[in-house]
């Protein structure tokens, strides 16, 4: 029995920045993990304190973590004047450490401010990005496009940070490489686009370089069923199963029916069936699209004439 495939595709190196406007009001750079900005001085009020982010790029249904100093008196933490969930984080320092999020998707995407008051009335501000990050289309049958996922952030000129896409087989719901980090130089296209695909294409995140141990084909087309996944910050090691800590976005499709669902199905998926890309007997003509919304929801995709490195067919028949 073959053993699960895994491959976690790190975007770049932690923290996030944009191509293009993506600097705040003093001229740096949007911030890049610890500590904020680049080069930035901490944030602070004489009250509140805030001296780094363990994500300053942030994903609807993400979160980041915040260091620094009375945040434990908080009122409340608002993105993009949307208030957002927040917990002290068990592990930190008494008032030094604050969990943010999930991201609420209502949060409006591109750069803002997240914005922490105090019960007080001092208040200290962050700029921070934020992305819909979500898998947009799969084909994982060669035909005339070739194979790829795409992702799409509906941010162009976005370098994500410590976030990973990682692929499973169906078969026995073990890892069977470790992650990998190799897409540090690749922004999101014009589109807000990211692809991975079978050639290395323009606005594509490449070939998959050694020590990678398979091809892109090997990736996609599983024996049975299979699944993409979307994560922030977890890293998979070989043998271990797939999990929900970290997960953003997933699908899991094959290309026909197998005898019974895949164990991974109730841990990736929240709902919707597995898609087979082979329904309609058109597996090269065809590929997974999103046409919804809802992350983790595989009743958002469907069957349609494969669309690389563009607007899913669904989305233009809908203007």
């Amino acid at each position: 029995m073959r053993s699960v495939l895994v491959m976690l595709l790190a975007f770049g190196s932690f923290g996030c920045s944009l191509e293009e406007g993506g600097r705040n009001a003093g001229g740096s750079q949007v911030g890049s993990g610890a500590p904020l900005g680049n080069g930035q001085q901490p944030v602070t009020d004489g009250t509140l304190t805030v001296n780094s982010l363990s994500y300053s790029f942030l994903v609807h249904g993400g979160t980041t973590t915040v260091m620094g100093a009375g945040l434990d008196s908080l009122l409340e933490v608002s993105i993009g004047g949307v208030a957002q969930e927040f917990r002290q984080a068990p592990e930190g320092a008494a008032g030094g450490t604050l969990v943010v999020g999930p991201v609420k998707d209502e949060t409006p995407i591109r750069e803002h401010n997240m914005v922490l008051r105090n019960r007080a009335g001092n208040q200290v501000s962050v700029p921070v990005v934020v992305v819909n990050m979500r898998i947009e289309e799969l084909e994982s049958e060669p035909g005339n496009t070739g194979q790829y996922v795409d992702l799409q952030s509906d941010v162009p000129g976005a370098r994500m940070t410590g976030y990973s896409l990682a692929f499973f087989d169906g078969q026995t719901g073990l890892a069977h490489v470790d992650a990998h980090s190799f897409l540090d130089a690749v922004p999101t296209d014009a589109g807000g686009r990211l692809r991975l695909d079978s050639d290395g294409s323009t606005n594509a995140l490449q070939q998959l370089p050694e020590p990678f141990d398979g091809t892109l084909d090997s990736v996609l087309r599983r024996p049975g069923t299979a699944a993409v996944a979307f994560y922030q910050g977890t890293s998979i090691r070989r043998g271990d199963t797939p999990t929900e800590t970290g997960l953003i976005d997933a699908l899991v499709y094959g290309l026909e029916p197998p005898q019974g669902m895949p164990s991974f199905t109730s841990v990736l998926l929240k709902s919707g069936p597995v898609i087979y890309e082979n329904a309609n007997g058109q597996a090269t003509a065809l590929s997974i699209q999103r046409c919804g919304s809802l992350r983790r929801d595989s009743s958002q995709f469907q069957l349609l004439t494969p669309t690389p490195n563009q607007t899913n067919s669904c989305a233009r028949a809908a203007r």
